[in-house]
Parts: C-alpha cells; sequence; structure tokens
C-alpha cells in the first residue's frame, strides 16, 4: 500500500494514463481485488478516473463489479461518482445489469448501493 499510495501522489499523472486499450491503473486495481486504500489512493490522485472508460466503454465501475470488488470499493466509487451507476459500456450494459448478471457474495449489497445511487441520481 505505501508503494502504491507514494507512487499516486508522487506520480499523479500516472493514474490518469491509459494503455492501449484505454485501461487506466484504477481499472486494474479493480479488476485485481486491491484493497480498499489503493482504490482511495488511486482516486485521490485522479477523482476523474471513476470516468475513464476504456476502449469497450468499460469504467472502473463496470470493472469492480464484473470482478467481484469489496462491497467497499463498489459504494468508494459510487461515492466518488453517482452519475457512473447510469453510464452504460459500448454493449448498452449498466453497472447494475452487470451487478444482477455476477455470482458473488456480496451481490445483493451491490445491488442495494446501486439501487440507491441509481435513485439519488434521478432526483
Amino acid at each position: 500500500m505505501d508503494v502504491i499510495d507514494y507512487l499516486a501522489r508522487e506520480y499523479a499523472a500516472g493514474t490518469s494514463e491509459p494503455d492501449v486499450l484505454g485501461r487506466l491503473p484504477i481499472h486494474y486495481a479493480c479488476s485485481n481485488g486491491a484493497s480498499l486504500e489503493v482504490i482511495q489512493a488511486l482516486l485521490r490522485a485522479n477523482p476523474s478516473s471513476t470516468v475513464g472508460a476504456d476502449i469497450n466503454g468499460w469504467l472502473p465501475l463496470h470493472v469492480a463489479i464484473h470482478f467481484g470488488a469489496s462491497t467497499e470499493t463498489v459504494r468508494e466509487l459510487v461515492c466518488v461518482c453517482p452519475a457512473t451507476v447510469r453510464m452504460e459500456t459500448k454493449k448498452r450494459s449498466t453497472a447494475l445489469m452487470l451487478a444482477e448478471n455476477v455470482s458473488t457474495t456480496n451481490k445483493e449489497e451491490v445491488i442495494r448501493i446501486l439501487n440507491w445511487a441509481t435513485d439519488d441520481v434521478g432526483k
């Protein structure tokens, strides 16, 4: 964690550099079960990374849900940018649609967070 935090602080621009697939460091953190602390460090360095879409239109929130990230990680991503719950991938999948189709132990909690955010964003 110390290394990630240090890199995110000292080279914050690196958190907004996409790879050839348009993925940001936060996409990889969300797909590899990174701790909440790592996610928070990346978000502190680059809050706008929550709306960084890869070449398939996948946001970090989509990736986190697809790979079964912790409830806390999903909550953090949604709290930083609630509008992401309504954003669609290129195949028109929303975060809620992805959550409904995954098999994870925290599925119901994630769906509650997404429904709350969807209702909140819609107001």
